[in-house]
Formats: C-alpha cells, sequence, structure tokens
C-alpha cells in the first residue's frame, strides 16, 4: 500500500516523530490505513427472497438486486431502502466525525512533519470525495424512496375500492386482483383483471375502472390509463372524481377537443356549488386546455375564476393558490404581458416558501419562471441569481443527474449566451447533455 510505504519513510525519521507521542502515532495510523464505508467490500446478495441481505452496497447495487429478483413487492423494495438509508445515514455521520478530526488536528499546528501532514490531507480529500458519494446516494435513496411510498399507497386505496365491490362480484375474481396487487410488483395483470371485471358493463363496476387507470397512470401508460378512465365516464358520467381524471388524461395525450368536452361537462355537473373545489378544478382543467392550444384570451376568465374560488375555500396562502397563481403567470408571460405577470410570480413564490419550505422543488419551479420573465425583458442581472438558486435547490433535492437540474442547467447557459458570454455558458450546456 502506497500509504504503507510513505509512513515507513516517516518512522524511518524516528526524531521528527519523538515529540508526538505514542497517542497521536496511533492516532494517525487508525485515520490513514482505516479505509471508508465505501472501500470495503459488500458480498451481500438477496437469496430466496430474503430481503434482510440487500442492505450492503450502493444504490446502483441495490437496485440491481432488486430487479434481478422479481419476487420484490413494493413493500418490501421500501423496507430495503429505509434499511439503507439508515446506513447511509451512519456511514455519513462517521465519515463527517472522521473528516472533523482530521482537520481538527491539522489546524492545530501540533503536526510539524511535511510528510504526515501530506498524508492526513490526502486522507481528508479522500473522505470528502466519500461524503460527496453519500450524499448523492441518500439524494437518490429519498427521491426513489418517496416513489415506492406513492405506489403502496395507490395500491392500498385501491384495495380499499376492491373490497367494497366484492358484495356485487365475484369474490374469485376480487380476490385475484387483491392478490396481484399485493404481491406481484408489475401491475399490469391486476391491471387485465380489473378490466376483466369491468367489461359487464354496470354502473357499479365505474371504480374498478377508474382503479385500472390509475395504475396505468402510475406506470406512464398514459393511454391504457386514457381508455380506462374513459370506461368508468361512461359507467359513471356524474362522478365529478372520474371526469376531471378522464379530462386531464385527454390534455397529457394531446386530446384537447376531448379534454375541452369532458371539463365543460363537469363545469355543468358541480355549478349547484360554484365555491366548492370541483367547480374550481374544472375552471382551472378549461383554462389549462385553452392555454395549450393558444387561445389566451380564452384560458384568462377560467384562470380568473378559478382562482377566486380555490383562495376562498383553501385561503389565500395555500399551495394551490400557488399553483392557479404560477398557470396565471405563466400565461401572461407568453403574451408578453409581462407587468401582470410578475407580481404573480412574486406571490407565488413567497406562498410557496412558506407553506413548503425554502428548497422543495416547487420553488425552484417558481424560481425558474420568475427568471424566464427577467430574461425576456433583458433583465439579466435579476435572471441570473434566481436561476442560479433554482438549480441549487433542484441537485440538492434530486440529485445531480435528475432531469429538472439539466434543464436549470440549460436555462443558466442560454442566459448566459444571450449575453455572449459563451465561456459561462459552453460548460453547462455540455453538463446539461451530460
Amino acid at each position: 500500500m502506497k500509504q504503507w510505504q510513505k509512513f515507513k519513510t516517516l518512522l524511518s525519521k524516528h526524531k521528527l516523530l519523538s515529540g508526538l507521542g505514542t497517542g497521536v502515532i496511533v492516532f494517525i495510523l487508525t485515520l490513514i490505513f482505516n479505509p471508508p464505508t465505501s472501500e470495503k467490500e459488500r458480498s451481500q446478495v438477496a437469496e430466496g427472497g430474503n430481503i434482510t441481505n440487500v442492505t450492503g452496497g450502493n444504490n446502483v447495487q441495490i437496485h440491481q438486486e432488486i430487479t434481478n429478483n422479481y419476487n420484490f413487492t413494493e413493500e418490501q423494495v421500501y423496507e430495503i431502502r429505509k434499511k439503507r438509508i439508515d446506513q447511509v445515514l451512519l456511514e455519513k455521520e462517521n465519515t463527517v466525525k472522521e473528516l472533523q478530526e482530521i482537520n481538527t488536528k491539522l489546524q492545530s499546528g501540533a503536526i510539524k512533519d511535511n510528510l504526515l501532514i501530506t498524508l492526513l490531507k490526502e486522507k481528508a480529500t479522500r473522505l470528502e470525495k466519500e461524503n460527496y458519494r453519500i450524499n448523492n446516494e441518500l439524494k437518490e435513496l429519498k427521491n426513489t424512496t418517496a416513489t415506492y411510498e406513492q405506489a403502496i399507497q395507490l395500491k392500498q386505496e385501491i384495495e380499499k375500492t376492491l373490497l367494497t365491490l366484492q358484495s356485487n362480484q365475484p369474490k374469485a375474481k376480487i380476490a385475484q386482483v387483491l392478490k396481484e396487487l399485493r404481491n406481484n410488483p408489475d401491475t399490469r395483470k391486476a391491471e387485465k383483471d380489473l378490466d376483466e371485471i369491468v367489461e359487464s358493463g354496470t354502473k357499479e363496476l365505474a371504480p374498478a375502472a377508474y382503479e385500472s387507470g390509475r395504475l396505468a397512470e402510475n406506470r406512464v401508460d398514459y393511454r391504457k390509463a386514457m381508455k380506462a378512465f374513459t370506461k368508468a365516464v361512461i359507467l359513471d358520467e356524474n362522478n365529478p372524481d372520474y371526469l376531471l381524471k378522464a379530462a386531464q388524461m385527454a390534455e397529457k395525450v394531446g386530446d384537447f377537443d376531448q379534454a375541452q368536452q369532458w371539463f365543460e361537462t363537469l363545469i355543468k355537473l358541480t355549478q349547484h356549488d360554484t365555491n366548492s373545489l370541483d367547480y374550481a378544478n374544472a375552471q382551472g382543467g378549461l383554462a389549462g386546455v385553452f392555454y395549450e392550444q393558444g387561445k389566451y384570451d380564452k384560458a384568462e376568465p377560467f384562470y380568473k375564476r378559478s382562482l377566486a374560488i380555490t383562495e376562498k375555500a383553501l385561503g389565500e396562502n395555500h399551495p394551490d393558490v400557488a399553483t392557479t397563481l404560477n398557470n396565471l403567470a405563466n400565461l401572461y408571460r407568453t403574451q408578453g404581458e409581462y407587468a401582470k405577470a410578475e407580481p404573480l410570480y412574486k406571490r407565488d413564490l413567497a406562498i410557496t416558501e412558506k407553506a413548503l419550505g425554502e428548497n422543495h422543488p416547487s420553488v425552484a419551479t417558481t424560481l425558474n419562471n420568475l427568471a424566464l420573465l427577467y430574461k425576456k425583458q433583458g433583465e439579466y442581472a435579476k435572471a441570473e441569481p434566481l436561476y442560479n438558486r433554482a438549480l441549487a435547490i433542484t441537485e440538492k433535492a434530486l440529485g445531480e443527474n435528475h432531469p429538472d437540474v439539466a434543464t436549470t442547467l440549460n436555462n443558466l447557459a442560454g442566459l448566459y449566451e444571450e449575453q455572449g458570454e459563451y465561456a459561462k455558458a459552453e460548460p453547462l450546456y455540455n453538463r446539461a447533455l451530460a
């Protein structure tokens, strides 16, 4: 080992070490030759579906082990990742503590030998790199764990819906779907069974169609989700939840005519209570469809009505109010009405920071939008710090390789390019494309 050879050379200069004392020498040896956790071999693997042995290794290794064994459910994967988070937090604690001890020794001035100082600095550098790796792994683990939490919650909600259907439907078929949901991480079989149940075409089965759509949406299979939500609306055309989901999905897949029709139907269905959130959602949804088609004059009054209702129902500082403010501000920005857009973005930012925290990804979204507004007006000095802050938040919250980070990098690079600062823009573009 290179470090050992260096230390043997150092020991040969025993006169220089004589003043340090045995305790200091032992301390230094421990720091230099005790490798960080990531350098130790981790050989635990999953055997026979036993999840207790899959907590070692980095996030990529864990993911490979999980995907190579399809017997794991979301619940089991969730437990694996929670255990790994605990392990990584302990690694971080130990790494930071060790790094602090080295820095304290170096800063104290007690160590005079240059070679020994060099060895400790090398160790500190390795620990800093290890801490950087740990932080990235923690971000990725927390993000993916949140995804599994959402999947588990969705399945639990669907199970409750299915249990309410058992009294009117073949129990064996319902039981089969429940089994698939609980034991198979691939939900397509459960979706197929739900679709078969729905085929009888009775109104009572609309919930099964709706839940099949939610499963497909969770898999990002929007075409399949659209088909299922459409079936739910056909079976129960007076359910506002089904209409809202179907309309939102139609907008996602670009079927604006169908989306408009369903949002208009939802408005008629909910207009008996013009102060309800269902009515506000219908207004905002229809505004979004008009916005996507460039029908800005039609979109504005619907956004305004949605905003007024949401403020009254939830209070002026609710995150849903911030969302509607952002949508209306985007509309004004797109039309070049910057003076109208700016105060809305600022109010959106203030609400979001207070409700969700200053480092929430939604804050970064608003910062990006406000920065773009300033960029459009040539106010580059105002835009730059907003982009930089959005970038810092997104990297910290989502990890350096998240697509939202690439988007912000691209935005910031574009800002520099417009100002002719190509030396600043190029590395950002390169990183965004990496």
